[in-house]
């Protein structure tokens, strides 16, 4: 991931190097986002549908949705 040993990552004396491992670091933590976060048009007191998650198991006849109201 840093494609450097250990070692040679506590060594780095050059500011190069250095940008060079921080680098290599970011580019595998970055995320790849392909949607786009709307701003909410809800407003207090609305009641809304939040999706459960019951995983791989969930029976499904219980239900996927709880209904809430926005504080």
């Amino acid at each position: 991931m840093t494609k450097f040993t250990p070692e040679e990552a506590l060594k780095l004396d050059n500011k190069e190097k250095q940008k060079e491992l921080i680098e290599n670091v970011s580019d595998r933590h970055k995320v790849d986002v392909d949607y786009v976060v709307k701003p909410a048009h809800f407003k207090i007191g609305s009641k809304v549908r939040v999706k459960l998650n019951k995983g791989g198991l969930g029976k499904a006849s219980t239900a996927s949705w709880i209904q809430l109201s926005i504080p």
